[in-house]
């Protein structure tokens, strides 16, 4: 007779148990971004591209003082890139491209930005092309594009890249223009 008594508290406190058990291991829900949050990431990637091309404003300071920027080769996605780490490797990578862009009247176009929350922050990635446009004899010509996989993390100061990982699709000018020329 004890046996049966026990039973059915057993049998519930298993069942509690295991409930309590398979709620823990389920991931965590993450809180949505706000509207000014995705406004805000939107402006850092349009605060990054201008910093690239016009060298006003070194964009390193749009990562995390341990930030990390890391380019991915067409046709060699999986292999890891050389990346740059850090708020000084950065403000030289960066210093350096403004330079060149200005010289080859580069523009950096970003668009598609997407970012949803992620635990300790966000996860966003955009497309990205390039337009060079050096001779302005000449329609502009596409020179790379490809897409931004991003971690960001809301700062003190805003939201900032912690990895900015690019994944070229093309890296060479392409043989037509990107914009057709305009009928005289």
């Amino acid at each position: 007779m004890p046996i049966k008594r026990l039973a059915a508290p057993v049998l519930v406190l298993t069942i509690v148990l295991a409930a309590v058990a398979w709620t823990a291991a389920q991931p965590k829900q993450v809180g949505r971004l706000s509207a000014e949050d995705f406004v805000e990431i939107y402006q850092l990637y349009t605060y990054y591209a201008e910093g690239v091309d016009l060298g006003t404003d070194n964009p390193a300071w749009t990562f995390t003082d341990d930030g990390t920027f890391e380019t991915r080769a067409p046709g060699r996605h999986d292999v890891p890139g050389n990346p740059r780490k850090g708020r000084k490797a950065l403000e030289e990578t960066y210093g350096n491209l403004a330079k060149s862009n200005q010289v080859n009247k580069t523009r950096h176009v970003v668009t598609n930005v997407s970012a949803r929350a992620a635990a300790g922050g966000a996860k966003a990635s955009a497309y990205m092309f390039t337009l060079d446009g050096r001779d302005s004899t000449k329609p502009a010509v596409v020179t790379q594009y490809g897409r931004y996989d991003d971690t960001l993390v809301k700062t003190r100061n805003g939201w900032r890249f912690k990895s900015r990982l690019f994944y070229f699709d093309l890296s060479q000018p392409l043989t037509t223009p990107a914009v057709p020329p305009v009928p005289r």
